[in-house]
């Protein structure tokens, strides 16, 4: 029996002139050796003779003028000649062309197209709304045809919204082009287990307070009275044809899932719920508006007690981090944007609060832009008394907005690169605004306890990034040298040297001396997952925890006792974008959350998203 995806792509009419493909393909497989009338104009980059046929499969035709015809494959405009001229211009579809010597020879027309929400792409498939799972064509491309045609990747193709066509080959796409910019207004989040111990659920138990439903997206809808509870098993859901949505009636109130358990018990979800069968397991997408998201997400990141001002400033961020995280798309193959935990943002973990809905509201739709794109406004707990440049952490060189702050009056008067002058200003009094938190000073103690996991967690990360854990090649007079390869030995640790350290403080280059082998990591973050302390960490009220997964931060200094080493250090974080402890002493302060933000995010200007 035919399926419902099969019959509906039969179904798909062609949208190009037939007239005019019968005489293309003429002209085309005719292989004519003339130029034409030569009245086209080369527009994009002429592609050197080749002697062998080039086949170039589901490229994009931009136009054809006269003999010439400019065709987007890679990222430019290439193009090609014709045998002679055609009698209509042809633009804006898809073929597999066959060139000789710079001509094409052959070319085969793509015209079916389809049209739909996207739901989920994995490596080999795209699912559609309507349409169910359609398999990727062996060579599919994907197209940016907004602003100026150019080829794409398929991480480009934003679940959840309906931006692109997608081109037929027989019951295969063979591409996507993506006609228009993501308009964002609701936000796909994953959500994790109990206790966020994976994407998979056994199950999934769901009530609400509200009337409910549960259906297959079309024609099999049930209804629940409010107070009901409805359990939903793999089983239920490959019978409804493997997805499943759970919404309120006139999405009017929230739905509870009682197999899931976060800090506030049981958490309740505005929206809609979709459940996917994934291995035999269910996956569970929340999708809901982008404003009502952050009414989950505010709680989660900082209390209401911070000040009205501080959530304001932390609403913005938030909404800022969520955009750029939604298109950039890279949970698409669970059909989702964002999940729910420190991946990206935390989310329902506190439910919501009245602060956080209220900031949210005060801020509806703005963000934060440089040069007219939204940022991605990082923030992080506390500073020891600066922020990071996000150069010196990830890289990536974002210019003032995200460039270092110190976080204290007056002027810092130390040269916070060296050793001399990041412990003086490390150790300095003065006026700090991150000094409420507990994390503001740390130390630890760390020595023979981390013999055995050291080479561990160097083989993980030289796994993770090669060139940012190295091993000692030789000794020369000019130095030492390194070389990328997998950490074989360790031995103990002798010592702990600071190598460099950015102009905000950071440590971004440190050497790991042991008795077999000499390491250098680069990157804070690896320099906070190799050390991490599983000996007590002393906070600067007394308390303690221990067993942390990463050194609080990489702004600290080493004192070598005994073959002990006493890491003391301060702030809790990357260190990029906004301090939250210092919003909150700003916002104390009588700061708007314009100021706030403008303190953190030099040059950033507040826009509308909507």
């Amino acid at each position: 029996m035919e399926n419902k995806t099969e019959g509906r792509l039969r179904n798909i009419k062609l949208t190009v002139g037939i007239v005019l493909l019968l005489f293309l393909c003429f002209v085309l497989l005719g292989r004519g050796n003339g130029t034409g009338d030569g009245t086209g104009e080369e527009t994009g980059t002429p592609v050197p003779t080749i002697e062998a046929p080039l086949e170039l499969h589901n490229a994009w035709i931009v136009k054809s003028e006269g003999t010439f015809l400019t065709v987007v494959y890679e990222e430019e405009p290439v193009v090609f000649r014709l045998p002679q001229a055609l009698p209509e211009e042809l633009s804006g579809c898809i073929a597999d062309l066959t060139v000789e010597k710079g001509v094409v020879t052959k070319a085969k027309i793509k015209t079916d197209t389809i049209m739909a929400k996207v739901l989920r792409i994995g490596a080999d498939f795209i699912e559609l709304e309507g349409y169910g799972v359609v398999p990727l064509a062996e060579h599919s491309r994907v197209y940016r045809l907004y602003e100026e045609a150019a080829g794409a990747q398929w991480v480009d193709v934003v679940v959840g919204y309906t931006t692109s066509s997608f081109v037929l080959d027989g019951d295969k796409i063979c591409a996507a082009l993506i006609e228009k910019e993501v308009e964002v207004t609701a936000i796909r989040v994953l959500l994790q287990s109990a206790s966020y111990g994976g994407y998979t659920h056994e199950l999934v138990e769901c009530g609400s307070e509200s009337r409910f439903y549960l259906s297959d997206g079309s024609e099999k809808t049930i209804w629940y009275k409010e107070g009901e509870k409805v359990t939903v098993t793999p089983e239920l859901v490959a019978e409804y044809g493997g997805r499943v949505y759970l919404g309120t009636e006139k999405d009017a109130g929230k739905l509870s899932l009682y197999n899931v358990r976060r800090a506030i018990g049981v958490p309740s979800y505005r929206g809609t719920l979709e459940i996917t069968l994934q291995s035999g397991k269910l996956l569970v997408v929340n999708e809901l508006s982008l404003e009502e998201y952050l009414y989950g997400v505010l709680p989660s990141e900082m209390p209401d007690n911070f000040g009205t001002e501080a959530l304001k400033a932390q609403a913005v961020c938030a909404r800022s981090y969520a955009c750029n995280q939604l298109l950039a798309n890279r949970y698409c193959a669970y059909g989702a944007h964002v999940d729910d935990s420190m991946n990206c943002q935390v989310y329902q973990n506190y439910g919501e609060t009245e602060g956080a809905v209220n900031a949210v509201k005060a801020t509806f739709g703005k963000v934060l832009e440089q040069d007219g794109k939204c940022i991605t406004a990082y923030y992080f707990s506390c500073s020891y008394g600066h922020t990071s440049d996000s150069k010196d952490v990830w890289g990536k060189d974002a210019g003032t907005v995200l460039g270092g702050v110190a976080q204290t009056e007056g002027k810092i008067g130390q040269d916070l690169s060296t050793e001399n002058g990041f412990a003086n200003y490390l150790n300095s009094e003065r006026a700090w605004y991150d000094e409420e938190s507990l994390w503001f000073r740390w130390e630890t103690v760390v020595g023979a306890e981390l013999d055995a996991l050291i080479l561990e967690r160097l083989k993980e990360r030289q796994q993770a990034v090669p060139d940012c854990v190295l091993k000692q090649k030789e000794v020369t007079e000019e130095g030492m040298t390194f070389t990328q390869g997998v950490p074989e030995q360790f031995g103990t640790l002798k010592d702990i040297v600071v190598v460099e350290r950015s102009n905000s403080g950071l440590i971004t280059k440190l050497l790991l001396v042991g008795s077999e082998e000499t390491y250098l990591i680069l990157k804070e973050y690896n320099i906070r997952f190799v050390l991490a302390p599983k000996n007590t960490v002393y906070l600067q009220n007394g308390s303690t925890t221990s067993n942390m997964a990463l050194l609080p931060s990489a702004y600290f200094t080493i004192d070598a006792k005994n073959n002990l080493f006493v890491i003391s250090g301060g702030g809790y974080g990357h260190g990029v974008g906004m301090s939250q402890y210092g919003a909150k002493y700003l916002a104390g302060q009588g700061r708007g959350f314009e100021e706030i933000l403008s303190h953190f995010y030099k040059g950033a200007t507040l826009e509308y998203l909507y």
